[in-house]
């Protein structure tokens, strides 16, 4: 992956420097449309930050994929979901080290319930993320895609920062400032653009 910064920073410019410098920081990663990759990113950032000894938590609130709460088989447990339709701590439903040293918030079995997406209009979500923001240094949420339903752009604010990954190569300039465009709505700030799975020899060659 290659980071286009709008901040200055260092590591992955604008992420580094820019959000994880304060203690109970929320970094959230999204994209336009579906597929180009964010999960994966959202893991190596997570990754990344704990590598420099932040206390990290990666939670999973991609209700239409939760691709990390399969891949870490955390399909059947409870989650931030759950949390938020009992008004239960969120804290409970946290996996330690289960693939990593990073800690893990699944999706939830919660996710299954026809009305999931309205779990995300609650002010539940709200005072879940400020209990989070308590017991880590950094919380990396992967988000679903922004251009199809309206999760992604409800959890906008509730990052300090995000970060919009961008498939190399497929993604039109439409859909990319379609999904920037929602940023000028947003309370947080866009960290940066990274590109995702990109061709570094067809990089190279186009100079």
């Amino acid at each position: 992956m290659l980071a286009l910064p709008l901040h200055s920073g260092s590591g992955l410019p604008g992420l580094d420097g820019g959000v994880a410098g304060r203690s109970g920081d929320t970094l959230l990663v999204t994209s336009a449309l579906a597929g180009e990759g964010k999960s994966t990113v959202s893991e190596h950032l997570a990754e990344m930050f704990a590598r420099q000894g932040r206390k990290v938590l990666l939670v999973d609130v991609d209700a239409r994929d939760a691709r990390l709460t399969r891949t870490r088989r955390a399909a059947q447990s409870p989650g931030i979901l759950d949390a938020l339709r009992n008004a239960s701590d969120p804290g409970n439903f946290i996996h330690h080290g289960t693939v990593d040293a990073i800690s893990f918030l699944p999706i939830g079995l919660a996710r299954n319930d026809s009305k999931a997406a309205e779990l995300f209009f609650s002010p539940a979500l709200g005072r879940a993320v400020a209990d989070l923001r308590r017991r880590f240094d950094l919380i990396v949420l992967d988000g679903p895609h922004l251009l199809h339903g309206v999760e992604g752009r409800l959890l906008l604010a509730h990052a300090d920062r995000t970060a919009l990954v961008v498939e190399w190569g497929r993604t039109s300039r439409e859909d990319v400032r379609a999904a920037l465009d929602l940023f000028e709505r947003a309370p947080g700030s866009l960290a940066g653009i990274i590109l995702n799975k990109v061709d570094r020899k067809a990089l190279r060659r186009d100079g």
